[in-house]
């Protein structure tokens, strides 16, 4: 299993491909890797394929934490490996506030030691904690 760290320019467009293919279409995230919007993507890569990310950016006075895990590698710690190196890395602040947009997060990020940590949900075309 290869891990790299890369902002999003240094991603080539085959890369980029595979990436916006583990979002779900028409999602914030594809929109955000289209334009290149987060610079912390850390993509987890298996034979060639990335099968997970984790990304954090500012959103709305909220650092975020953004994972995905294609549906083939869940449960298997990937999401939790990759947000550990975005912490690792000195991206993400666990005492900050923690945005995130999926139920399965939230005990995830309290499980890295973040405390202050809220999920969100989108209603129409807004964004509304939950």
């Amino acid at each position: 299993m290869i891990c790299c760290i890369e902002t999003p320019s240094a991603i080539d467009e085959e890369d980029r491909a595979m990436m916006l293919a583990l979002c779900n279409r028409g999602s914030d995230m594809q929109r955000e890797f289209t334009k290149c919007i987060s610079l912390t993507p850390i993509a987890i890569v298996y034979d060639d394929q990335p099968i997970a990310w984790a990304c954090t950016h500012q959103w709305a006075g909220f650092q975020t934490l953004e994972i995905y895990t294609h549906q083939d590698h869940r449960r298997e710690g990937l999401a939790r490996a990759a947000a550990a190196m975005l912490l690792a890395a000195g991206c993400i602040d666990k005492t900050q506030q923690l945005a995130v947009f999926s139920p399965e997060c939230v005990p995830l990020a309290q499980s890295l030691g973040f405390v202050d940590v809220r999920q969100f949900r989108r209603v129409a075309d807004e964004w509304e904690a939950v």
